[in-house]
């Protein structure tokens, strides 16, 4: 595949100009089957031209003059008549600018111009089910997607990630989200309240005291969830219609993910642990994991674009594995590295010339959460699933990375009475529980 300028990607045998969409998200969206959908694009260009030629109708809204005459100079001469392109002023009143074209009842919703959150207001009030995607998520000004995250708070979608800086393009997302043909799931109404997810068992108080007295800051959290919190989230994990297909990225990759249960999960533990998230750290986004048996092992360090890092565990591990986990090196790196809008590697130089003497073990546990500072470097001995199933976990991050200077690097100390310890599998050297 030829990937011109800006990460935008072109088709290798008609050379045509594909979506400038994330590689991942172009990869979804060429699985669907297009034929007899409409389309309606905030923000056009050559992406029109692409829908058109594989949907029954597409209608572009854009806010350039120039450019809308350019799109239909392109869509005449190559005979795409059932391209519609309408000039708006981007200064029109938002209902003047959002309004859907007479005549269009669309099955897919494109986002990638002017006034995003308002377009974004508009299209979860059309008819479902629909399919909404969102460019440029999470990047770049705050006014292309701030407010994005409260409208869309309902609904199940994935964010796919370019985390490759081409010439011109920083890493940027695209997000897509499913909105099913439920008539209670409409703008300014969310699904019932749920009952509590996490378990009473355990003080958040005792939680925050750990992860303050425990340099760079780790705790550990055992039987964190309710069961059926648990079985919840492990049938959310493997919803197939959630994931991708696209094989590298199914498994061993983190995913970010909105869903309903997520969000209430987020809350409830910020609630529950109001000094160390709260207000400091809010919510901001939630990575999903998932990996077979036989994947192979994953190569590389890691932190997280973040303050506070949640990662659950939801599966049980191997009988025969005592070692899997997550490998905290104890060093946060003195300047932040290129990557995507959370996640970002480290490499390898840098991973050699680490102590590995001063590392420290989070075992795999089902139903346990692990809450670390989000800047330390770490990587995972990845749990892998039993014959015939898979492992699955979600990472939740909150807040954003502390300044400069109170990043010091610190090795990681383990106390010699280690309070928060639960099992004798935890009493060894390097590993923290």
């Amino acid at each position: 595949m030829e990937i011109l300028e800006g990460g935008r990607r072109a088709d290798p045998v008609t050379g045509e100009t594909q979506p400038w969409y994330t590689h991942a998200a172009l990869d979804e969206v060429q699985r669907w089957e297009l034929a007899g959908k409409t389309v309606l694009e905030w923000g056009g260009g050559s992406s029109s031209l692409w829908w058109a030629g594989r949907c029954g109708q597409v209608f572009t809204i854009d806010d350039d003059l120039e450019w809308c005459a350019w799109i239909r100079a392109q869509a005449a001469s190559r005979g795409l008549a059932n391209l519609s392109v309408i000039h708006r002023p981007s200064n029109l009143p938002a209902d003047d600018f959002t309004r859907v074209p007479e005549g269009c009842a669309p099955d897919i919703v494109v986002i990638d111009g002017a006034r995003r959150i308002e377009c974004l207001a508009r299209a979860i009030t059309l008819p479902r089910p629909l399919t909404v995607i969102f460019d440029n998520w999470r990047k770049g000004e705050p006014s292309f997607w701030h407010g994005g995250e409260t409208l869309m708070a309902p609904y199940a979608g994935i964010s796919y990630a370019q985390h490759d800086a081409y010439v011109g393009h920083e890493p940027w997302q695209t997000a897509i989200w499913r909105l099913p043909g439920d008539p209670g799931l409409v703008r300014g109404k969310r699904p019932p309240p749920r009952r509590p997810l996490l378990s009473p068992g355990w003080s958040g108080a005792e939680i925050e005291r750990r992860f303050a007295g425990s340099p760079p800051g780790l705790a550990v959290i055992d039987e964190v969830l309710l069961g059926e919190t648990l079985e919840a989230l492990r049938r959310l994990g493997l919803d197939e219609s959630l994931w991708p297909e696209r094989p590298h990225l199914r498994s061993g990759s983190d995913v970010e993910m909105h869903h309903p249960l997520l969000d209430q999960l987020a809350a409830e533990l910020g609630g529950r642990l109001p000094n160390l998230l709260g207000q400091a750290n809010p919510p901001r986004g939630v990575l999903a994991r998932r990996r077979r048996r036989d994947d192979p092992a994953e190569a590389g360090m890691r932190r997280y674009c973040a303050g506070i890092g949640v990662t659950f565990w939801l599966t049980p591990p191997r009988a025969e594995a005592d070692d899997e986990g997550m490998i905290f090196y104890g060093v946060r790196p003195p300047r932040p590295s290129p990557g995507g809008a959370f996640e970002s590697r480290e490499s390898r130089p840098l991973r050699n010339g680490l102590r590995l003497a001063n590392a420290v073990t989070a075992p795999h546990r089902e139903n346990r959460a692990v809450i670390f500072d989000a800047d330390l470097l770490h990587e995972r001995s990845e749990p892998r699933a039993s014959p015939g199933s898979e492992s699955v976990s979600f990472t939740l991050l909150f807040g954003y990375r502390r300044p400069e200077a109170a990043r010091a690097a610190a090795p990681i100390a383990v106390p010699a009475a280690p309070a928060w310890r639960r099992s004798a599998a935890f009493v060894r050297a390097r590993s923290l529980a």
